[in-house]
């Protein structure tokens, strides 16, 4: 139930470390790229960010390091299914 996630940046490497995720690397925004009326049509802008973290994975890797962190991907909230259950949802006659 575990995979290692390997990641490996360009140029000079400057070790290997084991580290937890961290956060996203990417960010973005939205630039409004055409207007008709109350139609608006806005496109997606994607630029890096520096981590700030100094104990995560993106840090490391951004500071040219091999990282590796051992991931699981079940987030299920095992000891909530049963009060989810009991909300009783049903679908519309």
């Amino acid at each position: 139930g575990v995979l290692l996630s390997v990641n490996v940046p360009a140029g000079d490497l400057r070790g290997v470390v084991v580290r937890p995720m961290g956060e996203s690397y990417l960010g973005s925004d939205y630039t409004l790229t055409e207007e008709q009326g109350a139609r608006r049509v806005y496109e997606r802008n994607r630029f890096r960010v520096t981590a700030s973290d100094e104990n995560s994975d993106t840090w490391s890797y951004q500071q040219g390091f091999v990282t590796i962190t051992p991931l699981r991907f079940d987030w299920t909230a095992r000891d909530y299914m049963d009060d989810v259950r009991d909300w009783d949802f049903r679908l519309p006659d």
